[in-house]
């Protein structure tokens, strides 16, 4: 199965967003809901959409969000990309440290790798999708 590149960014995009997807083998549309182990899944506001995907399952290829532990990896994979030591070693020590997500944030804004940091976990998103593609 061939999906383009633009539809793969978009749900890599949904799929950072918490949302889990669904693309349409012969229509190409990307159809998704919010995760529904998330504490913000309201089951009434996508009834909709998850009754349409349950009525034709073999028509849909599903996506699924990273959990917690694959997106802890592409934050550590980043922060050994970067080639400034200092840095690297501060976030990989931010890392090891209670609330990992929400410090690393605080801290690559504050280091100013910010747009580095959104291009990198762009590109593993997208590959991320792409492996579930291959499965």
């Amino acid at each position: 199965m061939k999906i383009s590149d633009k539809h793969i960014a978009e749900i890599a995009d949904l799929l950072d967003a918490g949302q889990v997807c669904y693309f349409h083998k012969q229509t190409g549309k990307i159809e998704h809901h919010t995760d529904p182990e998330s504490p913000f899944f309201d089951p009434d506001q996508w009834k909709d959409i998850i009754s349409l995907i349950k009525k034709d399952r073999d028509a849909f290829v599903k996506f699924d969000p990273m959990d917690s532990r694959e997106s802890y990896q592409i934050m550590v994979n980043f922060a050994h990309s970067i080639k400034d030591m200092t840095i690297s070693e501060k976030l990989l020590y931010i890392l090891s440290q209670p609330k990992p997500f929400q410090n690393f944030k605080h801290h690559i804004q504050y280091l100013n790798y910010i747009d580095d940091w959104y291009k990198f976990k762009q590109t593993a998103m997208m590959d991320w999708v792409r492996q579930q593609i291959e499965e």
